[in-house]
């Protein structure tokens, strides 16, 4: 690499480091009025203004939002919003709390209750489509099209039934198509294998080169 080529790597790190810098200034703080019976939230700027004001949401999920954060609304589920106090769009609900972060993306839904993807800057990602999703582990994400949530027999969670899987990238694209009956471990990855359960003949993808089935078993366990 010539002295020139060092330069412009060295002006193009700072430029880009400046842009999606953040500023702690625009940063919110989660504060508690315990003055109540119920105790209540919101959030504060860096200068101590209410820009969430108490009562506001039941529950707030994040001490410190630095683009956006999770509320608890009291019939509309969770929502994403951003510090500005602007609600995004509504979030996944998991384990009584917004949706894991996972690989820089996590589930939210849109107002026909189709479920995408968006990341911590409260972009869009993946559009909503999907009657079903899991996380993204190694780069990819069972997605269902079709499919109902139901409760697991004698059960506290739900589970998606029906329709049928298959997996995306963290572009949208389909890698794996979506006709398959079943999914394997929630869709998780098995020794960098994927399992897929279609017309009782289970189907085997490696990881590293999901473009081509393989038939297994003829049952799942």
């Amino acid at each position: 690499m010539n002295l020139k080529t060092s330069v412009l790597v060295i002006i193009l790190s700072i430029l880009f480091s400046s842009l999606y810098a953040q500023d702690p200034d625009t940063y919110l703080y989660r504060k508690m009025d315990t003055s109540k019976p119920l105790e209540e939230y919101g959030y504060a700027n860096a200068e101590g203004k209410m820009i969430i004001p108490f009562g506001k949401y039941p529950y707030v999920y994040m001490d410190t939002m630095k683009t956006i954060g999770f509320v608890r609304t009291n019939n509309r589920g969770i929502w994403a919003i951003n510090t500005k106090g602007q609600e995004l769009f509504r979030g996944f609900t998991l384990d009584n709390g917004p949706d894991y972060v996972q690989e820089g993306l996590f589930r939210m839904y849109d107002k026909r209750g189709k479920i995408g993807f968006a990341n911590m800057l409260g972009k869009i990602i993946i559009q909503p489509q999907y009657e079903g999703a899991f996380p993204f582990t190694d780069g990819l994400a069972p997605v269902c099209k079709g499919c109902i949530s139901q409760k697991v027999p004698n059960g506290e969670y739900d589970q998606w039934a029906k329709g049928k899987w298959g997996y995306i990238d963290k572009t949208g694209r389909v890698v794996i198509p979506i006709e398959y009956d079943e999914l394997h471990y929630s869709g998780k990855p098995v020794d960098g294998k994927i399992i897929l359960k279609k017309d009782n003949v289970t189907y085997q993808f490696d990881m590293d080169s999901v473009y081509s089935a393989v038939p297994v078993t003829p049952h799942l366990h």
